[in-house]
């Protein structure tokens, strides 16, 4: 570094796969006015030297271009601690040696034999492959090692309501060019695929091709996770290209098994047309609309009589009355709505910074309250409350296999105007009373509940479907 010594190693692409050509131009500028000389670069895990034994002249920048070929045997392009199959919660890095490392080596360097003053040093530097952003200058990213080909499905959650068939689209992105296989989407018994294999061939390195399946579930309560296979060249090609791609870190990209999890429901609806209030964002919308269910995304300055008429259920999405400014003037509005026959689910807010002095139409208290044990226990306390009934028969097996928690910002007092249906806390904690509260406000009815609705949904819980199918469904032919 006392030298000023430039060096850089640049590729002519951003991801190679194996055995394919690549160009490398090393470029030297010799920024003091100490005598140097480049004697060779060796491409380290390409076993290549080339010999350049040329002076470094004071702040002459030098270039050369190598090509060279990617090994057959070059390691894949992978974060170590994502290369075994780890445990909840836990990763699995067999190599010892690695833990600590913020991130993996790079697949492919450069070191540069440079002699100072009589002196022989060396210098290795990572083969980066660079360009110019209109706007930022130039960008560096990693050279990638990547399989041939990634496979993926649109979606990584299906959930399925009824017996009809779903249509599945599955995109094959060539990482190489001139690639041409078949993909299958492998099913258990009972469930249908059709066709059982589609064709592909793709021309030009980076495009990408997508194929149709029908997916037809069976009867009754099922699911399985789907992975779909490619067969192109003698090879098989079960993963899927995801980049990571932020301004605050530096870019990556990571190979992962291409897996889509397919949830067949047991499950009943009441009710067609949801109004929803979006709050900080989430997927509770497309969850379901998955199920049969017409969502409307309302903005909060429409929200008007006139305009929630017609539905039979309200949801306010996650920390709407910490989000939305407008929703102190449209509050009242809302409150009209339970009270001429409306269905309105309020799902979790922080009890900080609050837009209205209450969320409901009888008084009602957030708190910090939460439960963060996924499995912790449920007691049931309303069996007989329309909300566990109808139009689905609510059992402890609905609150199996939740993920990462329970709930959040439950209620800590309210009114007696309202039931408390739920009961549940963390080991050596008190019970939490708060997370699903109802209550009857003139013809309609209000819901709070804090449970994790919005985690729960996307990741495809059957039984989470089923509960918030009869919270939606309240008020839909019959009474609390």
């Amino acid at each position: 570094s006392v030298t000023g010594m430039y060096i850089e190693a640049i590729s002519d692409q951003h991801t190679y796969t194996p055995k394919e050509k690549i160009t490398v131009r090393s470029e030297i500028t010799n920024r003091s006015n100490i005598e140097a000389k480049v004697l060779k670069v060796r491409f380290n895990d390409l076993k290549m030297d080339t010999l350049l034994n040329t002076s470094l002249a004071y702040n002459i920048s030098l270039k050369w271009d190598h090509d060279l070929k990617i090994p057959s045997n070059v390691n894949q392009t992978s974060p170590y601690w994502l290369k075994e199959k780890g445990s909840l919660g836990m990763y699995r890095v067999d190599d010892q040696k690695l833990i600590g490392n913020p991130r993996s080596n790079r697949a492919l360097s450069a070191t540069y034999y440079i002699e100072i003053s009589g002196e022989e040093i060396e210098i290795t530097k990572d083969i980066v492959y660079r360009y110019n952003d209109p706007e930022a200058g130039p960008i560096y990213r990693p050279l990638e090692i990547v399989p041939a080909i990634s496979v993926k499905l649109k979606e990584k959650v299906y959930v399925l309501s009824n017996e009809r068939p779903t249509k599945l689209s599955v995109s094959v992105k060539a990482l190489s060019a001139n690639q041409s296989g078949t993909v299958s989407l492998p099913v258990p018994k009972g469930w249908k695929i059709t066709p059982t294999q589609h064709d592909f061939s793709i021309d030009y390195k980076g495009a990408d091709q997508n194929l149709e399946f029908e997916l037809t579930p069976p009867a009754g309560q099922s699911e399985f996770t789907m992975k779909p296979v490619v067969k192109a060249n003698g090879k098989e090609y079960r993963e899927e290209l995801i980049k990571i791609d932020y301004n605050h870190i530096p870019y990556q990209s990571v190979m992962m098994a291409a897996e889509s999890k397919m949830v067949k429901l047991d499950i009943k609806t009441a009710g067609r047309k949801i109004a929803y209030i979006e709050g900080s964002g989430d997927a509770i919308p497309k969850s379901l609309e998955q199920i049969g269910y017409v969502v409307d995304i309302i903005p909060v300055q429409e929200i008007s009589k006139e305009r929630l008429q017609g539905y039979g259920a309200l949801v306010m999405g996650i920390r709407a009355y910490n989000k939305l400014d407008d929703i102190r003037f449209k509050q009242d509005v809302l409150m009209d709505y339970v009270s001429d026959g409306g269905n309105m689910i309020v799902q979790y807010n922080t009890n900080r910074r609050l837009k209205v002095d209450n969320i409901g139409p009888h008084p009602i208290k957030l708190s910090r309250d939460r439960v963060t044990v996924e499995e912790a226990p449920i007691e049931i306390l309303e069996p007989n409350h329309p909300i566990l009934n109808y139009p689905n028969k609510i059992t402890q097996q609905d609150f199996d296999n939740w993920v990462q928690e329970r709930g959040l910002y439950f209620a800590s007092e309210w009114s007696d105007k309202y039931k408390a249906i739920l009961s549940s806390n963390d080991p050596g904690e008190p019970a939490r009373k708060g997370g699903l509260l109802v209550a009857q406000h003139g013809d309609g009815n209000f819901i709070y509940t804090g449970y994790s609705w919005f985690r729960q949904l996307p990741a495809g819980v059957p039984g989470a479907y089923r509960i918030f199918a009869n919270m939606v469904s309240l008020n839909q032919n019959n009474k609390p």
